[in-house]
């Protein structure tokens, strides 16, 4: 079953549908799913009245050549250029993507996302830190992208490293690292996480999948910058401040 899928009103959302790790424990994902659905259900409510934008087509699976090449056509289509990301929340919610956070009691299961009836979902693991948030929602829109209309589950490992392939080229775009003409220091991979907000394991493993930095290169540099975490400003929702502006202007 692909990811995008319809409901039957009875049985909820179905975890093949979804890019929950087929690895997690079969209660986990039950507990997500149930989560889902009620947020589902919130969503169909708050589209009445907070005037969310139309979900945007994000499936560029029939024309991508890969996950690299997947990122590269939506940078396009949005007009990013090679500039970094300011925020991917509300990059995604401008698409029509609605996104919710997990309660701490589903935070086991991780980010995950789907397509249902036609509306894409994020569910993002709020407690770790705005980095690795921003990679997590970057991942999920590569399963939206690449997986959305696949038979396969999106939550095979195979799925799941090209979801994260893609987020390293959205978030880091090639062409700007093919551009660095010197040697790849600790402090210029420092100074380029914290100006794209990726995380540095995710730059060194970036870089040398694109062959700018060696095998070797990648291991000294990452011993060498071990505990220090690049950041960036926190993700946060404009949908979230609508609904609250709703609920102030109903309560008057």
């Amino acid at each position: 079953m692909s990811m995008a899928a319809t409901s039957d009103g009875r049985n909820g959302i179905p975890v093949e549908a979804t890019s929950l790790p087929l690895s997690l424990p079969a209660h986990v994902r039950a507990a997500a799913l149930e989560y889902a659905y009620t947020g589902v259900g919130l969503s169909r409510h708050l589209d009445q009245h907070a005037g969310f934008p139309q979900p945007q087509p994000l499936n560029v699976s029939d024309i991508a050549l890969g996950p690299a090449h997947a990122a590269e056509l939506l940078r396009a289509e949005w007009g990013l250029s090679d500039r970094p990301i300011r925020s991917v929340v509300r990059l995604l919610e401008a698409a029509g993507v609605r996104v919710f956070s997990l309660s701490q009691k589903q935070a086991e299961a991780g980010t995950f996302s789907f397509v249902w009836e036609g509306v894409a979902y994020v569910f993002l693991r709020t407690r770790r830190d705005a980095v690795a948030q921003r990679f997590s929602l970057a991942s999920e829109l590569g399963h939206l992208a690449m997986h959305a209309a696949d038979n396969e589950p999106a939550g095979t490992p195979h799925r799941i490293e090209e979801a994260k392939s893609f987020a390293r080229a959205f978030i880091m775009p090639p062409t700007v690292l093919y551009a660095h003409r010197s040697t790849w220091t600790s402090r210029d991979v420092i100074n380029a996480s914290n100006m794209y907000g990726a995380p540095t394991g995710e730059f060194l493993h970036h870089l040398h999948a694109l062959g700018a930095i060696s095998n070797h290169q990648k291991t000294e540099v990452a011993a060498d910058i071990k505990g220090d975490r690049p950041s960036c400003p926190a993700e946060r929702s404009e949908h979230l401040q609508r609904v609250r502006l709703h609920t102030l202007r109903e309560a008057a």
